[in-house]
C-alpha cells in the first residue's frame, strides 16, 4: 500500500467512522437524556456485555482479514469466493452453538450484572448472533480495502439504531427499549455488507484454482488450528476494550455506572477514531507479514502521527472545556464529574498505542502478544477491584494496566524476527 493510499483509505475510513460512530453516540446522548441515570447504566452495562460476547465475530473478522487481503494483494476473485463460502458454511454451524450457550449462560449474566430486566439481555444476545453471521463479510470486504462500502454499512446501521432508539425511548424510557435499536440495526447491516460482497463477483468468478486456495497460498498452514490463536488473541482485545463498564457495575451501584459510563463514552469516542486508522493499516500488515516484512516506515510512523495527534488535541479539549462538552452531549445530570474527563482521553491514547502495537505483532502471527494482552485484562480486572471508590480510582487503575502491556508490547515488536512466521506460497505472491 502507497503511503498515498494509506492517508486516502485511512481519511475514508475516519469519514465513515465519524458519521456511523457520531449516530451512534448520538444515540447515547440522546437516550441519557430521556432515561433514568440507573436506566442508562443499565443500558451501558448490557452493552458492554454485548461487545465481549462479540469476541466471536471479532475472531471472525481478524481470521477472515489476515487470509483474504492475501488473496486481494493477488487480485483472486476466485480463491476469496471459494474462501468467504468455506467460512461462512463452518460459521453458521457454530453460530447455532454460539446462540444457545449464551442462552444457558444468561442466568449468570443476569446474576452477575444485577440487571432488573431479563428481556434487555435475550435482545442483545439474537444481536449478537446477528452479527456473528454477517461479520464473514465485513472481513473480506476489508481483506480487499473497499473501506467505503464497509462504511456505508456502518452508517445505515447507525442510522436506523438512532431513529428507532429515540422513538422507542421515547415512549418506553427503559433499557429493554433500547436493545431493540441494537437488533434492528444488526439485521440491516448484515443485509447491506451481503449485498456489496455480491456486487464484487466473488462468488460468480469460482474456478478449480480458486477451490484450491488453501494449497497455492498456505500449504504449511492448518487453517482451523490457527483459527485458537485468532480466536484467544481477538477476546482479549474486545475484552479489554469493554470489561471496564462491566467491572464498575460489578463492583459500585448502577447510578455510579451511568456517570461512569459517560465519561467513558466520550473517551472511546477517541479510541473509536483511532480504531479506524488501525483498520486500514491491519490488511497492509498482514500481506506484508506474510511474507516476513512490516510496515514501511512511512506508513508507520504517519500511523502514529495521526494516532497521536487526534488523542492529544481531544484530551486537551476535554481538560478545558469538560463541563461544556459533557453538560451538551449528556446533559447537567451528570457534570458533576467533568473535572474526570480528561482522563479518558489519556485512557483512550493508551488503549490506541496498545491495540496498535498488538495488531502489528498480529499481523506477523506473532501470538506472544496474547499473554501480553491477558496480562492487561488481568491487571485491570485486579485494579478496578481494589481501587474502586471513585471514578478518578478506575482510571487510573485502567490508565496504569494499559500503559504495562504498552511497553511489553513495544519491546515484543522491536524485538521481532526477520523471518516470516505465517509461511505464505512465495511463488504465487511474486506472480
Amino acid at each position: 500500500m502507497s503511503t498515498y493510499k494509506f492517508y486516502k483509505d485511512s481519511a475514508i475510513y475516519v469519514a465513515g467512522t465519524f458519521l456511523s460512530g457520531g449516530l451512534g453516540y448520538a444515540f447515547h446522548f440522546a437516550v441519557s437524556r430521556l432515561m433514568p441515570v440507573s436506566e442508562y447504566g443499565e443500558l451501558q452495562s448490557l452493552v458492554s456485555l454485548f461487545n465481549i460476547a462479540g469476541i466471536f465475530s471479532a475472531a471472525v473478522l481478524y481470521f477472515v482479514i489476515k487470509y483474504s487481503s492475501v488473496f486481494a494483494k493477488n487480485l483472486d476473485y476466485s480463491a476469496t469466493g471459494q474462501f468467504l463460502i468455506t467460512v461462512r458454511k463452518s460459521l453458521t454451524k457454530w453460530a447455532g452453538f454460539f446462540l444457545l450457550g449464551f442462552l444457558l449462560a444468561s442466568p449468570l449474566f443476569y446474576h452477575f450484572l444485577h440487571l432488573e430486566s431479563w428481556w434487555g439481555l435475550f435482545i442483545f444476545i439474537f444481536s449478537s448472533f446477528i452479527g456473528l453471521i454477517a461479520v464473514v463479510y465485513s472481513g473480506v470486504l476489508s481483506g480487499w480495502g473497499k473501506f467505503f462500502e464497509i462504511n456505508v454499512s456502518g452508517v445505515v446501521g447507525s442510522l436506523i439504531k438512532f431513529i428507532v432508539g429515540i422513538i422507542l425511548v421515547i415512549f418506553l424510557p427503559s433499557a429493554p427499549s433500547a436493545a431493540m435499536a441494537f437488533l434492528l440495526s444488526a439485521i440491516v447491516s448484515w443485509i447491506v455488507v451481503e449485498r456489496y460482497c455480491g456486487r464484487f463477483n466473488f462468488f460468480s468468478s469460482i474456478s478449480v484454482a480458486g477451490e484450491n486456495w488453501q494449497k497455492r497460498y498456505f500449504p504449511q498452514i492448518d487453517i482451523r488450528k490457527s483459527l485458537v490463536p485468532i480466536f484467544i488473541f481477538s477476546a482479549l482485545v474486545t475484552f479489554i476494550g469493554n470489561i471496564d463498564v462491566i467491572l464498575v457495575k460489578c463492583f459500585t451501584s448502577a447510578e455510579l455506572t451511568g456517570y461512569y459510563s459517560a465519561l467513558s463514552l466520550l473517551g472511546k469516542i477517541i479510541f473509536w477514531v483511532n480504531s479506524a486508522i488501525i483498520a486500514v493499516v491491519l490488511p497492509s500488515a498482514c500481506a506484508n507479514g506474510c511474507e516476513g516484512r512490516g510496515l514501511s516506515r512511512r506508513m508507520f510512523w504517519g500511523a502514529y502521527g495521526l494516532l497521536a495527534g487526534f488523542s492529544i488535541i481531544s484530551t486537551v479539549i476535554y481538560f478545558f472545556f469538560p463541563g461544556l462538552i459533557i453538560s451538551l452531549l449528556f446533559g447537567s445530570r451528570y457534570v458533576i464529574f467533568m473535572r474526570e474527563l480528561w482522563l479518558f482521553g489519556v485512557l483512550a491514547l493508551a488503549m490506541s498505542f496498545l491495540i496498535f502495537e498488538a495488531n502489528l505483532a498480529y499481523a506477523r502471527h506473532d501470538f506472544r502478544i496474547s499473554y501480553i494482552l491477558g496480562i492487561v485484562a488481568a491487571l485491570m480486572a485486579s485494579g478496578v477491584s481494589l481501587y474502586h471508590q471513585s471514578i478518578t480510582q478506575v482510571a487510573m487503575a485502567i490508565i496504569g494496566s494499559l500503559a504495562v502491556g504498552y511497553i511489553f508490547a513495544l519491546i515484543l515488536n522491536f524485538r521481532r524476527h526477520q523471518r516470516p512466521i505465517l509461511e505464505v506460497n512465495t511463488e504465487i505472491l511474486n506472480k
